[in-house]
């Protein structure tokens, strides 16, 4: 068997039920056949007529090399390649009904049952047994030899010739109950089998669970720049982007590789994320907790650990705590000058502004990632990624104080504060999504002002198409409740659902002639916003 694509063999096997065979010349007799059959009935799996008329074409060397790839691969999935031995030997007979007894028996044999001592449980002399190596104390009075198959108070395995394990003469095996096996059969063609799986990972609107994620790993290590040409034109999710792209990384020259992604990859942190798997790291930059130990005399300042200290508590009396500790950082793999390059390329097309506040969103990485980048050494080729790192680093690299930067949300406030809705809008019209979770924030900014409450107005008619379905379902049943002056308002942390908090609502009633005539504020007027927007919402 061709040694070429063996684990995307594998996991098409597994995933797809499809064997690719090559067509051969040989006649194999029937009986080597026969004796794979039997195999692959023991794992529930049965051949197709034609794959085994095309194995049989197949020379010996071939066929057998070929009969254990099947055999290895189904086993390992099916778990066939280990030995399942139940703690019960009768299970699911005779099993314990009293869990809760039995794990205090096993509490207390653990920690106080000694050798050749009285059983704690039932008093007697010379029913205990020590087993062999997890050397704990049983007895075999109060657990029933004849039903253990390993140690009843670790569940490990245990020398079974230990007098404690008792033969059961009255248990017999039952026969299996025979499953319908399961027919896997010839494929056509692994090449366009590969690329139907390809697409199909692409398109998940999830995350991909660890098998196949270690499955778009295969494929993209195997087929390489092949894979190019199997991808769709829109990936849903960020992490499997990176994911794709940083594994071919790893295999393929940099510049024909993110030439190919950077039609998919848009912001800074898809940059990063594309860095962290090249680099083997998780895409999703949740961070590492650590646990560090901090003075007794610094914990006891801060605030959270403060019930810790209660007199006569254990902390008091240690010279450190241990604190939970998120790093931001990953261990990075070597970067060599093309794909240094690439990347500071990369970055220099993207918006200036896009591209600074991007980073700062996650300040400890591109500070952590610019020790190996070294932007600077390109900072006339890559101007904007120079500017962009000395804001995030604060300081440029003689030392002297980083250059100034205003991100987006400190021009709105500043909109804000000088009460210029007119500002405030232009700068909302570039982020649709919070021009709509701000509307009625900009109305309230431009009270009194009838040109700046019309450009509010006008620029949330605009936009309406761009608004996701749950935010446009979420003014419509918002809006009209702002027509009448509230009691109570709620307030959600980001991140924290569960934890809000509640004050008296201060904001004035949206209501007068000045908004009657074109707000889109009732919710028929919203309603034909959504339709607008959404076509299918008209059927």
């Amino acid at each position: 068997m061709s040694v070429d694509f063996k684990e995307t063999r594998a996991l098409l096997l597994r995933r797809h039920a499809a064997v690719f065979a090559p067509d051969g010349t040989a006649q194999q007799p029937d009986a080597c056949m026969q004796l794979f059959d039997i195999d692959l009935a023991k794992l529930g799996y049965a051949l197709s007529q034609r794959l085994r008329a095309r194995l049989q074409t197949l020379d010996s060397a071939l066929l057998s090399a070929m009969q254990e790839h099947i055999w290895e691969t189904l086993a390992a999935q099916l778990g066939g390649n280990r030995q399942h031995t139940p703690l019960f030997r009768r299970f699911p007979n005779n099993i314990p009904s009293n869990t809760e007894a039995l794990w205090m028996d096993r509490v207390l044999t653990h920690f106080m049952q000694a050798p050749d001592q009285p059983c704690l449980h039932c008093a007697r002399t010379g029913t205990t047994h020590v087993l062999k190596p997890c050397r704990h104390v049983v007895c075999d009075v109060c657990f029933d030899g004849s039903n253990y198959s390993a140690c009843p108070i670790c569940k490990r395995h245990a020398d079974r010739d230990s007098p404690f394990f008792l033969p059961d003469p009255g248990y017999k095996q039952k026969a299996a109950a025979h499953a319908p096996l399961k027919l896997f059969d010839l494929g056509a063609s692994m090449d366009d089998a590969a690329q139907v799986l390809v697409r199909a990972l692409c398109a998940r609107k999830q995350a991909m669970s660890p098998v196949d994620t270690d499955d778009f790993k295969t494929l993209a290590g195997e087929y390489r720049l092949r894979l190019l040409a199997w991808i769709p034109e829109q990936i849903p999710v960020r992490e499997n982007i990176a994911l794709l792209f940083g594994t071919l990384l790893k295999h393929c020259e940099p510049a024909a590789v993110l030439a190919a992604a950077a039609a998919h990859i848009g912001t800074a942190t898809d940059v990063i994320r594309l860095v962290a798997v090249y680099s083997g790291a998780d895409p999703s930059l949740q961070g590492q907790v650590v646990y560090r130990q901090v003075p007794i005399a610094k914990a006891r300042g801060m605030a959270r650990f403060k019930t810790l200290f209660t007199p006569g508590s254990y902390w008091n009396k240690q010279a450190s705590l241990p604190l939970p500790v998120t790093i931001k950082r990953f261990k990075m793999a070597k970067l060599g000058r093309p794909l240094r390059r690439a990347l500071l390329a990369l970055l220099e097309s993207f918006h200036p502004d896009s591209l600074t506040e991007d980073m700062l969103r996650h300040r400890a990485y591109w500070v952590w990632l610019g020790e190996f980048l070294h932007p600077h050494e390109y900072h006339k080729r890559y101007p904007k990624v120079a500017f962009a790192f000395g804001v995030v680093r604060k300081k440029g690299p003689d030392g002297t104080p980083g250059p100034q930067f205003e991100t987006f949300y400190a021009g709105l406030e500043k909109a804000v504060m000088r009460k210029d809705a007119v500002a405030m809008v232009a700068l909302l019209r570039q982020r649709p999504g919070e021009l709509a979770r701000r509307f009625d924030h900009a109305l309230r900014v431009a009270d009194g002002d009838s040109a700046a409450s019309s450009a509010v107005l006008a620029a949330f008619t605009s936009c309406a198409p761009q608004f996701a379905t749950p935010v446009l379902l979420t003014l419509l049943a918002l809006l009209p409740t702002r027509l009448h002056a509230g009691e109570t308002r709620i307030y959600w942390p980001k991140g924290s659902v569960a934890t809000g908090f509640m004050a008296p609502d201060q904001r004035p009633p949206c209501r007068g002639r000045r908004w009657t005539r074109q707000w889109p504020w009732s919710s028929a007027s919203c309603w034909r916003a959504f339709q607008a927007s959404r076509p299918w919402a008209s059927a």
